[in-house]
């Protein structure tokens, strides 16, 4: 009896011992199976929830007793395995299959994916593909071994989820959580962004009050809206601190008066726009009449502005657009000098660019009221400190062995080396931590014979490398706060592993820093000369509050963890303890798995409003990128940029924290090569002046870019159409361009390649993924967002795949090498050839393939 149930089970056994947890059926075990069998079960399960789930597998198939097939799936019900439930009855396991390539992918990826996850805040997320047990769980786990611990433990619990939709919900929880770097780990296409954005509305000063309350526009800021007010899609450049959010909201109640009830504005919340129009949210941005985008400098890259004006751009361009109004663009931003450059004319080009990504011909900025804006807005005085460097320094020799040490261990599991074309990666770098992220997405795709040999080397790889990112964080904080802050974070970070499931492979790693550990516990008691950097700093903060005791700072830092040092270094410091620091970072960061801080919008509205207040509360804020944009202070007049150093628009951002009058703005650094580059960014903001002013005066160029001849052929953003006669373009072309000969018909959207002629190619540049050429004609039938389908002389349907990247393997050596671009292949290609493929090609013998993954 039940004799095709059984042999269902042990054929389908896979399933069921990689998902169930037999102490969840507990009851069907005491009902069904013999007391000593269910207690053997559950002892199994504290070594090994899999071994466990094919003991119980086992002895289930023994079972003889009437119903208890029926039993099981009722247990199964009850304790929410509907999935695997719904599978036993149907004999049905493609959806649990569907989700095999994402257990295999977190199993991969674990030991760096448990060390950055914050598992209390992704369970608030994560109630729909985890029983309430499970979070009970992985909250008793969090409280009594620490967040590693139990990052293990709900990486297991998602790994044996029955739940269809269980990875789309963790990657939504990451994204909501801010947990970039996990995220990035599942996605390695994922950009990473510079800085933080703010979510709340800050009150962004200027404007006057009516008698009515209501703010009264200034006339500078009347200037700065009037072509908004004409209608005209415009880029506002203005200094931080004019009130350009006054701007909008007069903008916003014009356009609402002329528009009627047809108007519909948004204020861009960047990706929550976007996600809205992936969801099928918004089905059209036709739905609005007004789009402002404050911060629009950002249009760029994978940015979601872009993302957005992309599609904006799409539906302006398209036939199947139908009559169908597109919004008004507005653009708010405090400076446009994005990307890089070197004179004026590329200063201009990328101005252009930035006006072409929004669609715009206008950069709105103040020339007739600067009187009264230089009476409402003080630019801060920029200084400069210098600061010799430490002599010697023990910790960083210690650390450096250690590191060297995991590097050949690694080394002993596969040729790292070959996993990452990044060199001349120091220790202590923002290089070397490009160079792990760089190893860890390689390791996703890497590809062995031998899959479970294939996991377990990537496994360790992420185990090594993420270690390696901890030591290279240490030697940060080390160079710009104490020995004792960097040996603290390390500390933390060693305690929480072994807490956690400590493997062998863990247990080798930290035996390298218990080893040493007494030895740089002695160095961070004062066994060495203090940071000269902190000595700086310490006299800058006690001349500037000497002089005036209501002073207002914020120091800028480069990293999480090293905020939260310094604000230790403060609290501790006999002479500054009196600043009260308050620290305001992201919310979802590696860093704070391991010194406690998480900045909740409450917390960081609750630290400003400290540092706000009349009562002194806090004197000093201590930030990351997250305060560059959007939050104002206006009490603030002191900004200290402590190795801080970016672009020209990070420049112009951090300096405009700085509002009250007779406000400093100081960097400090041991770096000449940093204070240089910020002394040229203050050169090349100049040359941003001069570009707006010249595109002002020839206001048709904006938008627009030039060849190499000086003409304008169109819109920057989707690309450059040149043609000897006739080009016909129904479509967005992101990267690429549009050049021939005679006539080329483009019907589909390129974003990742260009289409040019045999003969001649006008303007052959940013090549990105190679050219599809013909002598005569080529069609482009078809939208496919992994390549095109091209037809080439007497060759039809030849498929051109978007490659992503790929993976080239020694036949001899079987070493595997990562390559995003044929160019950077280390041998020689051999010349397409058209006879190679005419005689042979048949594309009925040809599969689609996926090739983010593929192995050529």
């Amino acid at each position: 009896m039940y004799e095709s149930e059984k042999l269902n089970l042990k054929r389908c056994s896979e399933y069921l011992i990689y998902i169930l947890r037999p102490s969840y059926v507990k009851g069907f075990m005491t009902t069904y199976l013999q007391p000593e069998v269910a207690e053997r079960i559950l002892s199994e399960e504290s070594k090994s929830v899999t071994s466990a789930a094919q003991v119980f597998l086992d002895q289930v198939c023994l079972l003889e007793e009437l119903g208890w097939y029926q039993a099981l799936l009722d247990a199964l019900d009850a304790e929410d395995y509907k999935g695997l439930c719904e599978a036993l009855k149907k004999w049905d396991f493609q959806i649990l299959e569907s989700t095999k390539i994402h257990r295999v992918l977190l199993e991969r990826i674990e030991p760096s994916f448990t060390k950055m996850i914050k598992p209390r805040d992704l369970l608030r997320h994560l109630g729909d593909c985890l029983r309430k047990r499970e979070c009970e769980e992985i909250q008793a786990i969090e409280n009594q071994k620490g967040p590693i611990a139990a990052a293990e433990r709900l990486t297991d619990c998602l790994k044996r989820s029955d739940k269809q939709n269980w990875f789309k919900l963790l990657k939504s929880a990451l994204f909501s959580c801010e947990l970039t770097e996990a995220l990035q780990l599942l996605e390695p296409d994922t950009e990473m962004e510079t800085g933080d954005e703010e979510e709340e509305e800050e009150e962004r000063g200027g404007g006057e009050k009516s008698r009515g309350g209501e703010k009264k526009m200034r006339e500078y800021q009347r200037e700065l809206a009037e072509p908004v007010f004409q209608g005209k899609n415009t880029v506002i450049c203005a200094p931080t601190g004019c009130g350009k959010t006054v701007v909008a909201l007069a903008i916003c109640e014009h356009h609402l008066k002329v528009k009627g009830k047809g108007a519909k504005v948004v204020f861009m919340a960047t990706k929550v726009d976007v996600n809205a129009m992936a969801g099928g949210e918004i089905p059209s941005l036709s739905c609005f009449s007004l789009l402002i985008l404050d911060e629009c400098h950002n249009t760029t890259g994978k940015h979601p502005y872009n993302i957005i004006m992309t599609s904006y751009l799409d539906a302006k361009l398209s036939k199947e657009q139908n009559g169908q109004h597109l919004p008004q663009i507005v653009g708010l931003t405090a400076s446009v000098g994005i990307g890089s450059f070197k004179n004026q004319s590329e200063a201009e080009n990328n101005i252009c660019q930035l006006c072409a990504s929004l669609d715009s011909r206008i950069i709105s900025t103040i020339h007739t009221n600067t009187d009264e804006l230089q009476s409402y807005v003080h630019t801060p005085d920029k200084e400069f400190f210098l600061v010799e460097k430490r002599h010697t320094d023990p910790f960083i020799r210690i650390i450096h062995d250690i590191m060297a040490k995991i590097e050949g261990l690694a080394k002993t599991v596969y040729n790292i080396e070959s996993l990452s074309a990044i060199e001349n990666r120091d220790y202590g770098s923002q290089k070397y931590e490009q160079w792990i992220v760089d190893v860890q997405k390689k390791c996703r795709v890497l590809q062995l014979k031998d899959q479970e040999e294939e996991s377990r080397v990537c496994r360790a790889l992420y185990n090594y490398t993420e270690h390696l990112r901890k030591y290279n964080d240490a030697l940060i904080i080390n160079e710009d706060a104490r020995t004792k802050d960097a040996l603290d974070y390390l500390s933390v970070f060693i305690q929480q592993v072994k807490n956690a499931g400590h493997d062998e492979t863990e247990q080798r790693l930290t035996a390298y820093f218990d080893g040493q550990q007494g030895v740089l516990r002695g160095l961070s008691s004062g066994g060495q000369k203090e940071n000269p950097k902190l000595d700086m700093l310490q006299y800058i903060l006690e001349e500037q509050y000497r002089q005036n005791d209501e002073t207002k700072s914020v120091l800028f830092v480069r990293t999480r963890a090293l905020a939260d040092a310094l604000k230790s270094w403060i609290e501790e410091s006999d002479s500054l303890k009196f600043l009260k620091p308050g620290v305001l970072i992201g919310r979802g960061h590696k860093s704070s798995q391991l010194t406690g801080t998480r900045m909740t919008l409450n917390s960081k509205k609750g630290v400003l409003d400290s540092f706000k207040s009349f009562d002194n509360q806090s004197k000093i804020l201590i930030a990351t990128s997250v305060a560059d944009e959007g939050i104002d202070i206006p009490q603030c007049n002191l900004v200290l940029m402590y190795e801080y150093v970016g672009n020209v628009v990070k420049m112009v951002q951090v300096r405009g924290r700085g509002r009250a009058q007779g406000s400093k703005c100081i960097l400090v650094s041991d770096k000449k090569d940093r204070i240089d580059k910020e002394k040229h960014n203050m050169e090349k903001e100049k040359i941003v002046e001069k570009a707006i002013r010249k595109l002002q005066d020839t206001p048709t160029e904006i938008g627009l870019i030039p060849d190499h001849t000086g003409k304008h052929w169109t819109r920057l953003d989707w690309g450059i159409v040149a043609s000897y006669l006739t080009i016909q373009v129904n479509t967005r072309l992101d990267w690429g361009i549009v050049a021939s000969y005679l006539t080329i018909q483009v019907n589909t959207r390129l974003d990742w390649g260009i289409v040019a002629s045999y003969l001649t190619i006008q303007v052959n540049t940013r090549l990105d993924w190679g050219i599809v050429a013909s002598y005569l004609t080529i069609q482009v039938n078809t939208r496919l967002d992994w390549g095109i389908v091209a037809s080439y002389l007497t060759i039809q349907n030849l498929p051109v795949l978007k490659i992503e990247s790929f993976v080239v393997k020694n036949c001899v050596t079987e070493q595997q090498r990562y390559y995003r671009k044929w160019r950077d292949v280390t041998f020689s290609m051999k010349t397409f050839e058209l006879t190679d493929i005419a005689d042979s090609w048949n594309p009925r013998n040809y599969a689609i393939v996926n090739t983010e993954s593929y192995a050529f």
